[in-house]
């Protein structure tokens, strides 16, 4: 089977991130959605995957309370069982951010912070703090988000650069 070609140049802005861990924003066209989110690596992806059963404290009405981040419970029988699925994953998201991608150090996949995903005509964006995509399954995609367009637009700033 042929293998997928992946566009070079958001390759080569993910392999940057995963060296310098910094990465701009970018804006994805993905079958009909439009995803706006800002690069990470994947290590910070996976380090937020292994925080979402950690155990957090809310001391905001003068008392202080315990809470896990996706699921909260007082019942023993389901803590303990939460307490060994905590475990197991933290245990197999570990083992994926240390897994390379492919046999070729080419990245796969993007990882996004802050992102919305835009249906056709809708109003309001899904909005979600972490997100992951095939790099195969991306039809375009620009530097920036809408907003950075505009302020560059008002600000006279948008003409392409010369070239030499």
């Amino acid at each position: 089977m042929p293998e997928i070609s992946n566009d070079e140049v958001l390759e080569y802005l993910i392999q940057k991130v995963e060296e310098t861990k910094m990465g701009p924003s970018v804006t994805l066209a993905i079958g009909g959605l439009v995803v706006v989110g800002g690069l990470v690596s994947s290590k910070v992806y996976y380090d937020y995957l292994s925080s979402l059963f950690d155990i957090y404290t809310d001391k905001s009405e003068g008392e202080t309370i315990e809470h896990r981040a996706i699921y909260d419970t007082k019942d023993s029988i389901e803590l303990e069982a939460l307490e060994k699925y905590s475990k197991d994953w933290k245990e197999s998201i570990i083992k994926l951010r240390d897994k390379k991608d492919g046999d070729n150090d080419r990245p796969t996949h993007i990882h996004l912070h802050n992102v919305e995903v835009w249906e056709v005509f809708s109003t309001e964006p899904f909005r979600f703090e972490y997100w992951r995509g095939n790099l195969s399954s991306i039809d375009g995609f620009s530097l920036g988000t809408k907003d950075q367009l505009e302020t560059r637009t008002l600000s006279g700033s948008s003409k392409p650069p010369e070239t030499t």
